[in-house]
């Protein structure tokens, strides 16, 4: 069987497989993941039913697998298997780089998570990513500042602007409308790792001062540090499963993401479907595709103080909440599976 893609992934996550799933359904595909497990993420990160065909290099946790190992059966099927093209996760995957520099052009594809705001454009490192451009017959960046990195090295392929980095969960979306609410009662959530890029730190001492409330979801490396911090109007969930996020969501009014470094941000979509207004720093890799282009929230500069964004953000919230509620998340799904369609392109 020839698939129209062969794609190298780092790991299945829930969102990538159901976007597979449904590029499956235009044209086949297979999937090779180079792990069934992180070290960094939690089991329900991992997971879903698969509807395609794929296979996995290494039971070992992604961040401990051998590489050289990957290289060499990644390498091994990718000359087995019959298929138009061959889709590469960017360049973290180091290993990969070969296959990237030495396979054929006319196959070779690319998908642009990063955004310019955390890449480096100068130095050995840029020229490196400049010769796997080069290498590149087609480029899939996730959204506006995604493709400024193909712009700025001057990429001569063929574009295809994906508008996300796969589909999130769709639970039933119920969103209440009818808001009498007054200042002092607006509700702000976070949801995500609690690790140094997240800026989370940073997002307590300042809601402790404001003494706004502030809920937190998620667990990592400075959860015990936030939790020693917060005061009285900081609430810390921990872990919760995805499943248990929706009441969440549901119960607060504004969706906060404060990171230092962020290549896209898909909890961002997941609370603007849930109906949240959102808040991002401009490291966020969404921040224009998905709030300024919709105008959904405000985007601000985390080297400024936050309060006059929480106020401006309060004072306009049903205007923002208007234009969330207006989004069709149907048509962005197909237009992020359409990019990919590329059968009608010279």
């Amino acid at each position: 069987m020839k698939f129209k893609y062969l794609i190298v992934s780092n790991v299945p996550a829930f969102y990538k497989i159901n976007l597979y799933n449904e590029i499956n359904k235009v044209f086949p595909l297979k999937v090779i993941f180079i792990s069934n497990s992180s070290d960094i993420r939690n089991s329900d990160f991992i997971k879903g039913e698969m509807n395609f065909e794929y296979e996995v290099i290494t039971t070992e946790s992604f961040e401990e697998r051998n590489k050289l190992s990957v290289l060499f059966k990644v390498y091994k099927l990718a000359k087995k298997i019959q298929y138009e093209y061959i889709l590469f996760p960017g360049w973290e995957i180091f290993e990969l780089i070969p296959l990237m520099l030495f396979g054929n052009k006319a196959k070779n594809c690319i998908v642009i998570e990063s955004s310019i705001l955390e890449s480096k454009t100068s130095g050995p490192l840029w020229w490196l990513k400049k010769l796997i451009f080069s290498r590149m017959s087609h480029a899939f960046p996730s959204g506006r500042l995604q493709s400024k990195i193909l712009e700025k090295a001057n990429y001569d392929g063929q574009v295809h602007v994906t508008h996300g980095v796969g589909l999130p969960l769709r639970d039933e979306r119920i969103i209440n409308s009818d808001i009498q609410i007054q200042p002092a009662d607006f509700t702000y959530l976070y949801v995500g790792r609690i690790s140094p890029e997240k800026n989370i730190k940073n997002l307590v001492l300042e809601f402790n001062e404001n003494g706004k409330k502030l809920s937190i979801v998620g667990s990592g490396s400075e959860f015990d540090t936030i939790k020693s911090l917060a005061k009285s109007n900081i609430t810390l969930y921990g872990y919760v499963n995805n499943s248990e996020l929706a009441s969440i969501y549901q119960s607060h009014h504004f969706f906060i993401l404060p990171s230092l470094s962020e290549p896209w941000g898909l909890v961002v979509d997941e609370a603007l479907w849930y109906g949240l207004p959102c808040i991002v720093s401009n490291n966020v890799g969404c921040s224009f595709d998905l709030i300024k282009g919709y105008n959904t929230g405000l985007i601000y500069d985390i080297r400024q103080p936050l309060n006059n964004i929480l106020e401006t953000a309060e004072n306009n919230y049903f205007k923002y909440k208007e234009n969330v509620e207006a989004l069709d998340f149907n048509m962005r799904d197909k237009v992020q599976i359409n990019s990919y369609d590329i059968s009608n392109e010279k």
